[in-house]
């Protein structure tokens, strides 16, 4: 038997005595430089209260051995650029090697001021240091330029392509510039073609134009009834409005040199596709209408006749597309007031104007020669020709004629339709009787109905409109609209007398 251990009798080594059980504790946390009590101060300022103690003390000592970490590791690069002073450097590059992001903000450059703060709730012999806030002047702030807030990310949608055809809007890249014109023979009358459009639309083109530049009035005539009624021609259409815009303003830098049949064919080309049910034109409103403006007031080169069927034209245009562009009237009533009332004005731009006017329909004659004074305004302008004897002979005579005829068309389109007339008539007159009864021709003006007409018209044109069988009938409509506007005018000056007496009694 071993000395060394006892054994029992049947040969079984017995166990050697062991110490008595222990309860186990949870380790003491020793408290080193970094204080369980900063970990709780930063606690509460992150709004959380209830942080045990040993929760603190875990946290300061990982804190603390992260401290020293990174302390050794600074000491090392401080040692290394063989230095006795730690600088911020070393620290930020111990960060980097740890692969801890680094510490931003703070520079060497620009000391820091730190004050030192005691806590409410912690010992006496506890300190927070905290840095001290800059103090902010109001009246500087408010003395200092503002900066401007950048604008917010906004859609806005715009049309790429309206029925193929490119819109000219900022949003859109710009067109290629134009080539200059290239000398072509003065036979060649077509311009060259987009080698996208099909080949029967090419010898179409072709064909067109030659036809409506032809000395054949048959030949032309064809070709308008062709373009008014045939279907398949809008890819033919950018091409033909183009070819319109340039034409009319060939011939009208011209002069007096301008070719009126070429102007003539180009509002005939505008009219056909107008009427044409099977072209689709809305697209291309914004360069048909400065071709017929120029037409209508351009002076002395357009002749009477080409005036009048230019307004025609535009009042076709207006017809059917101011229901749909509801600006459209307005725009164009503004350009002719303009023209009409501008001062340094030929006659033949404001004979242009009053055709434009009549275009516009009843409305249009109204706000211009009636509203706006402008029949009175032409009235002494003719008068002041006449008198001067320039109205006797020579262009200005005919200019003159062409104002006056102008004038007296437009203000005949005030006159109401016979059906109008008639069913006036009779509401006036009662029920019907039965007997018909021959209708009694036209009186003249008396003296009065002649004043009455002058106020709104002036002298010169109520002298005119007196003589015409259809008179009576512009008496009728500018004396209602005269009468309701003279009358606004007296109850706006009751209400301004009765204002003046209101105030004389406060």
């Amino acid at each position: 038997m071993n000395g060394l251990s006892p054994t029992k009798p049947n040969g079984i080594h017995a166990k050697p005595p062991t110490a008595p059980h222990k309860s186990k504790s949870r380790p003491a946390f020793a408290s080193g430089v970094y204080q369980s009590d900063s970990v709780k101060d930063i606690a509460d300022s992150l709004g959380i209260t209830t942080l045990q103690e040993a929760i603190a003390g875990a946290l300061a000592s990982d804190v603390e051995y992260r401290i020293n970490q990174v302390i050794e590791e600074s000491v090392r690069f401080m040692k290394h650029a063989k230095r006795t002073a730690l600088t911020t450097s070393d620290v930020d590059l111990a960060l980097r090697s740890l692969n801890i992001e680094p510490l931003y903000g703070h520079s060497p450059a620009v000391p820091v001021a730190f004050r030192r703060f005691q806590p409410a709730h912690n010992e006496a012999k506890a300190f927070v240091y905290i840095v001290e806030d800059e103090e902010v002047d109001l009246e500087r702030v408010v003395r200092e330029r503002r900066v401007k807030v950048p604008r917010e990310i906004g859609v806005k949608p715009h049309w790429l392509a309206v029925e193929g055809v490119q819109p000219l809007i900022p949003e859109n890249p710009p067109p290629p510039p134009s080539h200059p014109e290239r000398a072509t023979s003065p036979s060649s009358n077509a311009d060259p073609l987009p080698s996208t459009l099909p080949l029967p639309l090419q010898l179409y083109h072709t064909r067109l134009l030659s036809a409506l530049l032809s000395p054949d009035d048959a030949r032309r005539a064809a070709a308008l009834a062709s373009l008014a009624a045939d279907a398949g021609l809008q890819l033919l259409v950018p091409n033909l409005v183009n070819w319109v815009g340039e034409r009319v303003a060939r011939e009208l830098a011209k002069g007096e040199e301008g070719d009126k049949g070429v102007l003539d064919v180009a509002l005939g080309m505008i009219g056909s596709m107008a009427k044409n049910e099977n072209i689709f034109l809305e697209p291309y409103l914004h360069q048909i209408l400065p071709p017929l403006l120029s037409l209508l007031l351009v002076s002395p080169h357009p002749s009477p006749p080409l005036r009048l069927k230019t307004s025609s034209t535009l009042s076709l245009l207006i017809s059917l597309y101011s229901p749909k562009y509801t600006t459209l009237a307005s725009r164009l009533l503004k350009t002719f007031l303009r023209a009409l009332l501008e001062p340094e004005r030929a006659l033949g731009t404001r004979a242009g104007a009053v055709r434009g006017l009549a275009a516009l329909g009843v409305e249009g004659v109204r706000r211009g020669l009636v509203e706006s004074r402008g029949a009175e305004a032409l009235g002494r302008e003719c008068e002041a020709a006449a008198s001067s004897g320039a109205g006797e002979e020579g262009d200005v005579a005919e200019e003159v004629q062409e104002l006056v005829q102008a004038v007296l068309d437009a203000l005949q389109r005030l006159v109401p339709a016979p059906g109008e007339a008639g069913e006036q008539g009779k509401q006036e007159q009662g029920p019907e009787t039965g007997m018909e009864l021959d209708a009694p021709g036209p009186t003249p003006l008396s003296d009065a109905e002649l004043g009455r007409l002058e106020e709104v018209l002036g002298g010169y044109f109520a002298r005119l409109v007196g003589v015409q069988p259809w008179g009576r009938g512009v008496l009728g409509a500018v004396g209602k609209e005269h009468k309701e506007h003279k009358e606004g005018g007296e109850g706006k000056v009751e209400a301004g007398e009765k204002e003046e007496g209101d105030a004389v009694m406060l």
